[in-house]
């Protein structure tokens, strides 16, 4: 019989797996993440989530929660690199799920999966993001909640006009 589920409903709520075959699925939630040198920080954008699971293991990241009476659901996404699953911690307030992964190498990621089919769900973390050179790579992200932009100050080289 027909399935009341509209197409697009149904291509947001399924998804291919490596060997080919769909799996049906709960909402995937979008994420920011950004880097230091020995973590990577994920953030899950829900307010007011509720029910939240996060399990780390072997390399992936799931997660499961509800928020605005909707189930999100990300199924063992595959992480760019090894992280130590024991040093691993998320918490949740009211906006947001958080969650720090300590990696297992203390190399850069150039990304935080090497799966392109989530690239669309994952965007970068500019309020906590640095580059591999800056001195700020090696520190700490100092608390989750930055409540702005920082670091984007007024134009450069415009001294002495």
């Amino acid at each position: 019989g027909y399935n009341s589920v509209t197409s697009s409903e149904a291509t947001r709520r399924r998804t291919q797996d490596a060997a080919g075959g769909w799996r049906e699925m709960g909402l995937t939630p979008t994420l920011v993440w950004a880097q230091r040198f020995e973590k990577v920080f994920v953030t899950f954008e829900m307010l007011s989530c509720v029910d939240v699971k996060v399990e780390f293991s072997e390399g992936l990241l799931s997660l499961q929660a509800t928020a605005g009476g909707k189930e999100y659901k990300l199924e063992n996404l595959p992480l760019f690199a090894e992280i130590e699953d024991a040093e691993s911690k998320w918490s949740c307030n009211d906006r947001a799920v958080l969650i720090t992964l300590k990696k297992k190498d203390a190399i850069w990621w150039d990304m935080l999966t090497k799966d392109k089919s989530y690239k669309r769900f994952i965007k970068v973390d500019f309020s906590k993001w640095c580059e591999e050179e800056d001195k700020e790579y090696s520190g700490d992200v100092g608390g989750f909640d930055d409540g702005g932009m920082g670091g984007f100050g007024g134009m450069g080289g415009m001294g002495g006009m």
